[in-house]
């Protein structure tokens, strides 16, 4: 698969190495602060010698007729698969799997430059980090780390230094609420004082209203009459005399 990938990019000795950083693993988690980060593209290799390969072609009208997918099998396991999604000749997508059958690794090229753009990094099959391109200079520039499936944080390399340059923390994961601190140019440090908040603000959970009770009436004056009887004009005559 090397052979596939020359045209598209120069990658230089270890080009069928995985990415690493020069701290912290593959993805550079756990770098410090102000290292510089490895911003090379590199590409894992997707052999097909000795191996089944399985090719099939789209049937929809949409697609070009030159438009293909390959998969690479290893004793019935498939291992990888390469793909031409537009039919240009050159392959777009690279997808690397587990002994579980499960995704690790995929590879893409997206930008008008055929070069290698993105690689994502996955972990029990879910996405854990990916690394991207965005300015179109051939180094990686972007780390973003997922939880659960969603963006949580973003690590940027703005200048194109190989330093990150701003962090980002989206609440919660994978919406488009973010608290973006750009570096202090003179520590490299992250600087609060600068920070940036972009998407609404999380609206704080609505406690339950009151209550309402309705107050109890007093009870209206009694209406009973009185038992005592009225002296008769008679008694009042006894009485005078």
């Amino acid at each position: 698969m090397c052979a596939l990938v020359a045209p598209l990019m120069s990658l230089g000795a270890g080009a069928c190495s995985s990415p690493t950083a020069k701290s912290g693993g593959e993805n550079g988690a756990g770098a410090p602060i102000g290292e510089i980060r490895d911003t090379s593209i590199t590409h894992e290799d997707c052999p097909t010698a000795g191996k089944q390969v399985k090719t099939s072609k789209p049937q929809s009208s949409f697609s070009s007729n030159k438009s293909y997918v390959s998969h690479v099998f290893d004793n019935g396991r498939e291992v990888c698969s390469f793909a031409d999604l537009d039919g240009d000749g050159i392959v777009d997508l690279w997808t690397f799997f587990g002994p579980d059958g499960k995704i690790r690794r995929r590879e893409a090229s997206y930008g008008v430059t055929k070069g290698i753009d993105e690689i994502a990094v996955y972990k029990d099959g879910e996405v854990d980090l990916v690394l991207r391109e965005t300015n179109f200079d051939g180094k990686i520039d972007t780390w973003d780390y997922y939880e659960a499936g969603k963006l949580a944080r973003r690590e940027r390399d703005k200048s194109g230094a190989g330093r990150v340059e701003e962090w980002w923390t989206f609440e919660p994961p994978g919406s488009d609420n973010a608290t973006i601190i750009p570096a202090d140019p003179r520590t490299g440090k992250p600087d609060p004082s600068q920070t940036i908040k972009l998407g609404a603000p999380v609206a704080p959970k609505a406690s339950a209203p009151p209550v309402m009770t309705k107050p109890t009436a007093s009870p209206p004056p009694s209406t009973t009459a009185s038992t005592t009887a009225a002296p008769s004009a008679s008694a009042s005559a006894k009485k005078g005399k």
